[in-house]
């Protein structure tokens, strides 16, 4: 959740959180309900064409991922912010 904070979060915010099923994940889904937001939930796997036009859409302003490699999800107008960190 302070990572969210720190990168500007505001309650009911949408978060994107991108990537395979981990306890990484459940930890970021609750510190975002926690802090009144809102969380999307992607599979990676579908096809970018879908993946853009899911985050043009929701228009989230975070995305929480395993998979910055994943271009479609590196975007200037989103915050990534990395599950692995520690």
């Amino acid at each position: 959740a302070s990572l969210l904070i720190e990168q500007g979060f505001q309650p009911g915010a949408i978060v994107t959180i991108a990537g395979v099923k981990s306890i990484e994940m459940v930890a970021a889904i609750i510190a975002v309900l926690k802090l009144n937001g809102v969380y999307m939930a992607i599979d990676t796997q579908l096809p970018p064409k879908t993946l853009k036009s899911m985050l043009d859409n929701a228009g989230s302003t975070f995305i929480l991922s395993h998979e910055f490699e994943n271009p479609v999800l590196d975007s200037e107008s989103i915050n990534n912010i990395d599950l692995n960190y520690e």
